[in-house]
C-alpha cells in the first residue's frame, strides 16, 4: 500500500484519485515522499502562485491549462496548511485532467508529471490483461516468493502467446481447440 511504502530518495509514488486523503498528502510532505495523483475536476483549492507555462508544442497532444502552487481545502471551509502543485491539462478530446503533486516545478515540467501518471495507467492495463486474459484473478498464498513465481510464470506464458500470435495467423485458443478436438 502506498501509505505504508518505504520510498527512497528520488522515487515517486504515483497513485489513483481513490487515495485523496489530505492527511496522507500532508504525511507525504512531512516525510519528504514525492507523489503524483489525479484529482477530480471539482477539487476545491486556494490559488497561491501560478508558474509560467512552457510554449505550446504542436507535437504534444496535451494542452497545459494551469501549473500552480495551491492549498487544498481539507473539509468544509478549512484550508490545508501545506502547499502542493496543481497541474491542469486538456487531452485531445477536450477532457480536463487535474494532477496534484509535491514535486517542484523546477524538477519536472507539467508534461513530465502527466507522462509519469500515464505510465501508472500502463501498469493498470497490464494487470487488467493478466487478470482477464491470463486468468490471474486470485493468488493462493501470501508468500512473496510464491507470488513472484506465479507472476513470472504468467508473464512468460503471456509472452509466449504473444509471440505465437505474431508468428501465426490463427489465435492460440482456436489452434488449441482444433488440436484437442476429437475428430
Amino acid at each position: 500500500m502506498v501509505s505504508q511504502s518505504d520510498l527512497q530518495t528520488n522515487e515517486v509514488a504515483v497513485f489513483d484519485r481513490g487515495l485523496k486523503s489530505r492527511a496522507f498528502f500532508q504525511q507525504c510532505q512531512e516525510q519528504h515522499k514525492l507523489f503524483i495523483t489525479r484529482a477530480k475536476e471539482d477539487l476545491r483549492y486556494v490559488l497561491l502562485e501560478e508558474h509560467r507555462l512552457p510554449a505550446p508544442d504542436s507535437n504534444e497532444p496535451l494542452s497545459i491549462q494551469l501549473d500552480a502552487q495551491v492549498q487544498l481545502f481539507a473539509s468544509g471551509h478549512k484550508v490545508q496548511p501545506i502547499t502542493l502543485r496543481l497541474i491542469r491539462v486538456m487531452d485531445p478530446k477536450g477532457k480536463i485532467l487535474i494532477f496534484i503533486t509535491n514535486i517542484p516545478s523546477h524538477d519536472l515540467t507539467p508534461l513530465q508529471v502527466a507522462a509519469l501518471y500515464r505510465k501508472r495507467w500502463d501498469i493498470e492495463v497490464l494487470f487488467r490483461f493478466l487478470k482477464q486474459e491470463m486468468n490471474l484473478k486470485h493468488l493462493v498464498c501470501n508468500d512473496a516468493n510464491a507470488i513472484a513465481v506465479v507472476l513470472y510464470c504468467t508473464l512468460i506464458a503471456a509472452s509466449m502467446i504473444l509471440i505465437f500470435k505474431k508468428k501465426t495467423s490463427s489465435s492460440p485458443s482456436k489452434l488449441l481447440k482444433s488440436s484437442l478436438s476429437m475428430n
